[in-house]
C-alpha cells in the first residue's frame, strides 16, 4: 500500500461511489495498525490462519478477540476469513463478529453459482442454518459473505 496522496485520493473517490474498503489479512504480512490510521477502511478481514488455530492455540483466540475489539473500538466491521467449523462460528457469535467467510458458508464459486447461492440464502449451513436465524439481534449473529472464484 503506497501512502501517496494519489492512493489516498483514489480510496476517497471509491468511497464516494459507495465502495466499501477492507484491509485484508489483518494481523499478518503487510497489513498493519498504521494502515488503520492512514486509510479510511470500513472493514478488517481477520486472517484465516488465526481462525484455523483457534481450537489448538489459546493465543489465536486472544488475537481474534483483540482484532474484533479493535474493530469495534474504531467503528470498523470485522470479517473472519476461513471459517470452517460450527465451533469457530459459535466463537465469532460470542465475540460479536458480524461477518464471516469460509467453507462453512460455501467454497468460492463461479459468478453464476454465487448468484444462485445468494438467491437461495442457504449458505451451506443446511439444517443448522436455523441456528443463525434464532436471534433477531443483528449484533450477535454472524452474516456469511460470499466469495467469487476468479
Amino acid at each position: 500500500m503506497d501512502e501517496s496522496e494519489v492512493t489516498i485520493a483514489a480510496m476517497r473517490n471509491l468511497k464516494k461511489l459507495g465502495v466499501s474498503l477492507s484491509l485484508d489479512d489483518f494481523g499478518t504480512g503487510w497489513s498493519s495498525l498504521g494502515y488503520l490510521r492512514r486509510f479510511q477502511f470500513d472493514r478488517i478481514k481477520i486472517d484465516r490462519s488465526f481462525m484455523r488455530d483457534l481450537a489448538s492455540q489459546p493465543t489465536a483466540e486472544t488475537v481474534v478477540r483483540s482484532i474484533i475489539n479493535l474493530g469495534h473500538n474504531l467503528g470498523l466491521t470485522c470479517i473472519a476469513e476461513g471459517v470452517e467449523t460450527h465451533q469457530q462460528l459459535d466463537y465469532l457469535q460470542k465475540q460479536m463478529c458480524p461477518e464471516m467467510q469460509g467453507y462453512l458458508c460455501s467454497p468460492a464459486l463461479p459468478p453464476q453459482e454465487c448468484s444462485e447461492l445468494l438467491r437461495a440464502r442457504t449458505f451451506g449451513f443446511s439444517s443448522d442454518r436455523s441456528r443463525l436465524d434464532e436471534d433477531d439481534d443483528a449484533s450477535s449473529s454472524v452474516k456469511p459473505i460470499a466469495s467469487v472464484a476468479n
